[in-house]
């Protein structure tokens, strides 16, 4: 099976926020819709601002100031000449090992109902956006559920921020950016798109 990659920066961080322990990273604060977006602590025990990009050269098109920042944290690098360290997840995550603990689960239930003609969703997840959560969190290499609970806590953060909306249509609930944001920071970015 094809290993999955992050499509944008939202799913680049949250890779990131999954496979930062393996690495020797860690998150101290994330903010959104601001610069640079993190904090960090690297191996050596080093306290760097951090800006995600899915691929660094994206680090120009959003126009970021590298004197405000001390890394790129991406995907991808595809900038050769970049002026600030980079880590690319890229080049960790073929070599990171996966926690003993995630490894040989009990899936007979999920199985035997999958045989049964049974559609398998975690907590009332339409089919459609669980299979995308499966993607991403096995790319992760952690399972579903943590990749689920760690989408809904950032949900619920942008919620409280004021940044989404939630609103009844009769096709059910939406969630949406606020219209005077829309512009503010590109939707691509820091949006999961569908495949």
């Amino acid at each position: 099976m094809e290993a999955m990659v992050p499509e944008n920066e939202a799913e680049t961080i949250a890779l990131f926020r999954m496979v930062q322990k393996l690495l020797g990273w860690e998150l101290l604060y994330l903010q959104s819709h601001a610069f640079p977006d993190a904090v960090v602590r690297n191996p050596q025990g080093k306290l760097l601002r951090a800006e995600f990009e899915h691929k660094a050269r994206n680090f120009l098109a959003h126009a970021h100031n590298p004197a405000n920042c001390d890394l790129i944290i991406c995907w991808e690098n595809n900038w050769a000449d970049c002026p600030l360290p980079v880590l690319a997840l890229a080049e960790y995550l073929s070599v990171a090992p996966l926690p003993a603990d995630k490894r040989g689960r009990d899936r007979s239930w999920e199985r035997q109902t999958r045989l049964e003609g049974h559609q398998v969703s975690y907590r009332g997840i339409p089919p459609e956006l669980n299979e995308r959560i499966k993607r991403i969190a096995q790319n992760a290499r952690v399972t579903t559920g943590e990749m689920a609970g760690f989408l809904l806590e950032h949900a619920v953060r942008e919620c409280r921020a004021g940044h989404l909306v939630l609103e009844q249509t009769p096709a059910g609930l939406r969630c949406s950016r606020r219209e005077d944001e829309k512009n503010v920071a590109p939707q691509t970015d820091k949006t999961v798109r569908e495949n």
